[in-house]
């Protein structure tokens, strides 16, 4: 049997055999990551198949057995930040007291099951290892390579009608979403940022570089896409970063390295990237008919027009909002005020905006207290990479709807899952060796 080096069990092998929940809990985390960019049905099943591991005996044999429910109660109150995603369900739940329109309260309640209950799945599975937590990171880095190579391949076969659909505010063609993709991207470089000083597969010497390489490609491959609010928030959560950085090493040259980089690199990607350049034309030309009046049917305008109609809902309904179930019917009827029936309602392209119209200052302050919870817990904010992918989701919550779609709390939660089933079983020594890069 593998040998543990430490308290942690960094070990010669990925798994130990000591309980059959380990390796499957790791398997459907690795088809997870596969769903999330090529299945939304398999990343349902994924997300069944870990709630279902709470009934299996802790154990090397497969074991059936009712006690993971009751020790998963027991142990979500040992483990609050777990819990914490729940809230964006229970605000929602509570959103359904006083709503008319109960069809679309429950389509959003669906839709967020994944935030309720996964957390207590994790709450009594083995938690991951940092050796393990490196192969799936691993595993999401060359899986986005792979599939950007093929999507890079489809862009120049197909040149000059991807070209044309740019210019007319569409986007690369990918597997998935193109927001979401953009913003798997960006986890993506940050999960080979915290990759590179490790060897967690091979061991091999090369093996960082390797990796260091595929996140550099995908940072260039970003631009390609040219999907704007995936390159905001990632350059955003990028000096955030940076300036933490800074602070800890007292070095504030550091804290310039993404402003160069916001300066230099999109310049260049505009005079090289046909893409790039299509994207900032469009931008230009969209902006142009927002101030003139004559935006409505355009991405960016129309988004501006969404942020306006939700904001004017929340400031009529400020504590409690319209209710959750009624603020589709909501944004229909001030669409229809504020510009009859020429232009087509949009649900408000902000997360926090949304919660605040649906639930008021209320659900939006409660949401915030959950989402936060699990980076102040223990002070977690210490491992730089659960940080970093925090920042990733609470900047896109500014400029999209992440979490009002599948794939959205899919991405949201599959993350959630990996990091808070390695950090918050840290203890606050070990915990600070990540803060610092000292960590084994």
């Amino acid at each position: 049997m593998a040998q543990h080096q430490d308290k942690r069990g960094q070990k010669n092998i990925i798994f130990s055999g000591e309980d059959i929940r380990e390796p499957l809990f790791g398997g459907i985390l690795t088809v997870l990551l596969f769903a999330l960019v090529y299945s939304p049905y398999l990343l349902s099943v994924t997300m069944f198949g870990i709630i279902a591991l709470i009934f299996l005996e802790p154990g090397p044999k497969l074991r059936p057995g009712l006690g993971g429910l009751i020790n998963a109660w027991h142990a979500i109150q040992r483990r609050p930040a777990l819990l914490a995603s729940a809230t964006f369900f229970l605000v929602v739940l509570a959103g359904g007291l006083y709503s008319s329109e109960m069809g679309y309260w429950l389509e959003r309640l669906r839709i967020k099951v994944p935030l309720l209950a996964l957390p207590f799945a994790l709450a009594v599975l083995p938690p991951l290892t940092r050796r393990q937590l490196g192969f799936l990171l691993s595993v999401w880095v060359l899986l986005l390579g792979v599939t950007s190579v093929g999507v890079g391949i489809n862009y120049a076969m197909n040149f000059s009608h991807i070209q044309q659909l740019i210019k007319q505010g569409q986007s690369v063609p990918v597997p998935a979403n193109h927001v979401r993709y953009s913003l798997m991207m960006a986890t993506g470089v940050f999960a080979a940022i915290w990759l590179f000083k490790n060897r967690f597969i091979l061991r091999w010497s090369i093996e960082p570089y390797i990796t260091a390489s595929i996140g550099g490609f995908l940072f260039l491959f970003m631009h390609l896409l040219a999907v704007r609010s995936g390159l905001v928030v990632f350059y955003l959560s990028l000096a955030v970063m940076a300036i933490r950085l800074a602070w800890l090493r007292r070095n504030w040259w550091l804290a310039f390295m993404p402003i160069v980089m916001m300066t230099v690199v999109p310049l260049v990607m505009y005079l090289t990237l046909p893409s790039f350049q299509a994207k900032v034309g469009y931008v230009l030309w969209d902006w142009k008919m927002y101030i003139s009046g004559q935006g409505a049917g355009y991405s960016d305008s129309g988004r501006m027009l969404s942020l306006h109609a939700g904001w004017n809902i929340w400031m009529e309904h400020v504590w409690f909002g319209v209710g959750s179930g009624d603020l589709k019917e909501a944004v229909r009827l001030e669409y229809l005020r504020q510009f009859g029936e020429t232009v087509k309602p949009i649900m408000p392209h902000n997360q926090w905006l949304s919660i605040a119209a649906g639930s008021g200052l209320t659900g939006l302050a409660i949401t915030l207290i959950g989402f936060f919870t699990p980076l102040i817990y223990k002070r977690q904010y210490r491992n730089s990479l659960l940080l970093a992918i925090h920042l990733v989701f609470f900047l896109s919550f500014l400029v999209e709807n992440t979490l009002e779609n599948a794939e959205g709390v899919g991405l949201y939660t599959a993350f959630l899952c990996i990091l808070l089933s390695y950090t918050s079983n840290l203890t606050p020594f070990e915990l600070e060796l990540e803060n610092s890069g000292l960590a084994p």
